[in-house]
């Protein structure tokens, strides 16, 4: 057996002849293909040439395949289908009867965004199942390779090629504490200052926005205690006289349970920017269209 140069093969042909294998005439074929007897014939024997054997063979009034041909039909025909398939357009999402799931990774003191995203999405697609995971640092990979949907970050993150970014805005800072703290009375830089804080631990490469802010005004802030996850910090705060600075949309939602109260910062702080991340390759992809509005509608009220 010798090798076939694929460049030579055109896949017409191979559908004329899946059709010739179906219908055993030539004048059938060009019926089924809308195309002349003698184009059938032509390219019968163009396959013949190139694949060194006879195919088909007339036999009275039929065409008879050769054990080469009945070979070649039972790998064409899948073949021919995997290609129609591979080249039909994927279906259009239907957010009221798909049970696609969508992950989305994001920092927990973003959590307070999460409901809102349950909400939308449930309210218009009842059987997709959503998965908020961790971001990692492995996150953009994810993306790429399609495990992960979406992606919520900072903005100064440097984005690698086929990753999409869009900017969400950003996100605002404020001080909190309990609703008795001793420090509502006076407050300002000087309260700011003599409080001990609670410090979320974060091991991001931008530098800490609230240390440059106190140091671009003289000021520095007395951490007294660090924790490992935003969600700790409301429980610390009512029951200390800490003080945390934090985005506003931690607390969301919290300070009502907690008994805890929200004051602007004392000095300007700049915002967090913030931007969706996707993957690049899936744009065209229309249940990551739909999926990416639900989470800019869940954004608004977070994000200035």
């Amino acid at each position: 057996m010798y090798e076939i140069d694929l460049r030579k093969i055109d896949l017409n042909l191979l559908v004329v002849f899946e059709t010739l294998m179906q219908e055993r005439s030539v004048t059938k074929a060009a019926q089924q293909l809308s195309r002349t007897q003698s184009a059938i014939s032509h390219a019968l024997e163009r396959l013949r040439q190139q694949l060194g054997d006879p195919l088909l063979v007339r036999q009275g009034g039929e065409m008879v395949p050769s054990p080469f041909a009945e070979h070649l039909m039972g790998q064409v025909h899948p073949l021919l289908r995997q290609m129609a398939q591979a080249l039909t357009a994927p279906e259009v999402f239907d957010p009221a009867t798909s049970t696609r799931t969508f992950r989305i990774a994001m920092r927990d003191f973003l959590a307070g965004l999460f409901p809102d995203l349950v909400h939308l999405v449930q309210t218009q697609a009842p059987l997709v199942k959503l998965e908020w995971v961790q971001a990692q640092n492995d996150a953009f990979a994810s993306l790429t390779d399609g495990s992960l949907d979406a992606l919520l970050g900072p903005t100064p993150m440097p984005t690698p090629a086929g990753i999409e970014r869009v900017p969400v805005g950003g996100l605002g800072w404020a001080c909190f504490m309990h609703e008795h703290h001793p420090a509502r009375a006076g407050w300002g830089p000087a309260a700011w200052a003599q409080w001990p804080h609670v410090q979320v631990g974060v091991s991001d490469p931008v530098r800490n926005p609230v240390a440059q802010a106190a140091s671009a005004v003289g000021l520095e802030r007395n951490v007294a205690v660090s924790v490992p996850l935003f969600s700790a910090v409301p429980a610390v705060l009512a029951n200390s006289n800490l003080l945390a600075t934090l985005p506003q949309a931690v607390m969301r939602d919290q300070l009502q349970f907690w008994s805890l109260v929200e004051l602007p910062a004392p000095f300007a702080i700049d915002p967090i920017e913030h931007a969706l991340y996707s993957a690049r390759r899936l744009t065209g992809d229309t249940g990551q269209v739909w999926f990416k509005q639900r989470v800019h509608e869940a954004l608004r009220p977070f994000f200035a």
